[in-house]
């Protein structure tokens, strides 16, 4: 196995511009700012919006907010321990395909939870930790551990000058795709990635009056992809392991087929103007990214230089241009010894033109077309609150990415607000992890994702509903591993409250995948369909009882994509 070594910084252009960022803050006099968020993504492509599996309390909270109560800042902090009891028809996820053989089971989840919220005048946190811990008595080796992780910390070093973000996000997904992309639903253990990413962010910032805003920052992201169920140790390696050093590191899970990780690094240095150029905004913009990993990991970078300029013709509409350069490249991938990718680089002038409309103060849509990653690219970033009760999110966008920058993307473009939901800490707009890739290649492709969220309340129900469209191609050249698909999901859920202490829920979701023909695979398509039922009661303040059922359907043109799966549990949730 190849020894993993990081990624080296050798790009002069990105580091002149922050080292002159940097000497001109130290030099400048106390700013008058905010805690800044991460500047600049990883990659072009905008993360999923989706509420994922947030409660109907959270989603409400989040869509019409309580009014603030004045009292002294601070924070808020608590936990439950969960234990669910119940039968499944089909624990090892088996098919229709010859040898497959469906295994019953009794089913047990023990799931513990931590939560800490609130903030001070140095300090901002969120941090929400539930592993689950999964057990099959007929099939112990579909037994295993989840961790799910949503946390992040924005720390005051200098008032108003130096800040640090840290990071940190961790969840299931399906590696195949053909569940739910955001890892909602019930799966076997062979078709379970569990995901980690981990960053932290020192950032600079200073205010010239009303001249303008300059900003520096420096990330560095640690990314991993677990799969359980083909021979790794089911992530417990990587929590023992993770501090042994990235130069040096070697973890043994990662002799695993398909387990990744990889480890970026970002510089951004940022210069938008202020009030004194009127209805004219300047933005001037330097940001490189270094990429680098193992087991099929490409190592890879991405250096841009960018000037956008917008023109306000009212309070409603803007007018906005960019103009640019951009140094991409990606070293050939393999996958156990076998190649995947020949290497692919693109560099050259970047630009487009598009508009900014704010109907309202909550609401928000950018829209922009142009050139970028060598090819078109139309990008839509929409948050649109027409009454107080009814919020739409919409996301569009195409580049090259590839599944680990994916992650570490979704990580640098996200916060995470009070409620526990992942939020762009620009607009507002809640985000959801979409694993919408296709295979266990970490190679480069070009992807373009639109997504579509909504959320409705009335006085005793609320409805939400998701949908996600992607398209994933081969970025250009000579192909090795096809990994091209097209993919639709949905869901919808309505949360209603019957009485004081009764209330249901109920979600449906849809997706259908389609792969297409290789000199060596034919073609694919699988739809998948699940449903969830759930009835729960609160039995005092503290502790409440849920009954749940759960229906998942996959239908394809092989026997090995059918598979049909039924679970029913008990539960019980004791809060402190």
């Amino acid at each position: 196995m190849t020894r993993f070594v990081p990624p080296h910084v050798n790009r002069p252009l990105v580091w002149g511009g922050v080292v002159a960022a940097v000497a001109a803050i130290c030099w400048s006099a106390t700013a008058q700012a905010q805690i800044p968020s991460d500047i600049g993504p990883v990659s072009g492509i905008l993360p999923s919006t989706g509420f994922g599996n947030a409660t109907a309390a959270s989603i409400r909270n989040f869509v019409n907010p309580l009014q603030p109560t004045g009292n002294a800042p601070g924070f808020n902090y608590g936990g439950s321990l969960g234990a669910q009891v119940g039968y499944i028809d089909n624990a090892n996820g088996a098919s229709d395909a010859p040898g497959s053989k469906r295994v019953g089971s009794f089913e047990g989840r023990l799931t513990p939870s931590f939560f800490v919220s609130g903030e001070t005048r140095l300090l901002q946190a969120n941090v929400s930790y539930s592993p689950t811990l999964y057990y099959y008595p007929s099939d112990q080796s579909q037994s295993r551990i989840s961790q799910n992780l949503n946390a992040s910390v924005q720390g005051t070093i200098i008032p108003e000058m130096l800040f640090l973000n840290l990071r940190g996000f961790a969840t299931d997904t399906s590696s195949s795709g053909i569940y739910n992309p955001s890892g909602t639903q019930t799966v076997n253990r062979q078709n379970v990635e569990q995901v980690y990413s981990f960053s932290a962010s020192p950032s600079l910032t200073h205010t010239f009056a009303d001249t303008g805003t300059l900003q520096a920052s420096y990330s560095i992201n640690d990314t991993a992809t677990l799969n359980p169920g083909n021979g790794s140790n089911n992530n417990i390696n990587y929590i023992n392991n993770i501090n042994n050093g990235f130069g040096n590191y070697q973890p043994s899970y990662l002799a695993a087929p398909g387990d990744t990780r990889s480890l970026s690094q970002s510089e951004n240095a940022t210069f938008t103007s202020g009030s004194d150029f009127g209805r004219y905004h300047h933005t001037l913009a330097l940001t490189g990214n270094q990429t680098s990993g193992n087991n099929g990991t490409p190592e890879s970078h991405r250096d841009i230089a960018n000037y956008g300029l917008a023109y306000a013709i009212n309070r409603f509409v803007s007018l906005i241009g960019t103009v640019g350069y951009e140094d991409l490249s990606y070293g050939a991938s393999s996958l156990n010894g076998v190649a995947t990718s020949h290497p692919y680089k693109v560099s050259g002038m970047i630009g487009g033109a598009g508009v900014k409309l704010t109907p309202n103060a909550d609401s928000s849509a950018t829209i922009t077309y142009g050139w970028i990653d060598g090819g078109a690219s139309f990008t839509l970033d929409a948050t649109y609150k027409p009454t107080a009760r009814t919020s739409l999110y919409a996301s569009s966008s195409s580049g090259i990415t590839t599944n680990s920058q994916q992650i570490s993307g979704f990580v640098a473009d996200s916060t995470v607000n009070d409620y526990g939901i992942s939020v762009d800490p620009n607009t507002g707009a809640p985000l959801q992890f979409a694993n919408t890739a296709v295979g266990g290649t970490n190679q480069p492709y070009r992807l373009t994702r639109t997504s579509l969220t909504g959320a409705l309340l009335f006085d005793r129900d609320t409805f939400s509903a998701t949908i996600i469209a992607s398209e994933q191609k081969n970025p250009g050249g000579p192909v090795i591993q096809n990994v091209n698909s097209n993919s639709l999901f949905g869901s919808l859920s309505w949360q209603h409250e019957l009485s004081e202490t009764l209330s249901s829920n109920l979600s449906a979701h849809y997706g259908v995948q389609q792969t297409p023909s290789t000199k060596t695979s034919p073609s694919s398509s699988t739809t998948s369909v699940a449903f969830d039922a759930m009835v729960s009661k609160t039995i005092n303040e503290n502790l409440s009882g849920s009954l749940i059922y759960t229906f998942i359907n996959n239908d394809g043109n092989t026997a090995s994509s059918r598979i049909m799966i039924n679970e029913i549990l008990l539960g019980a949730t004791q809060r402190f």
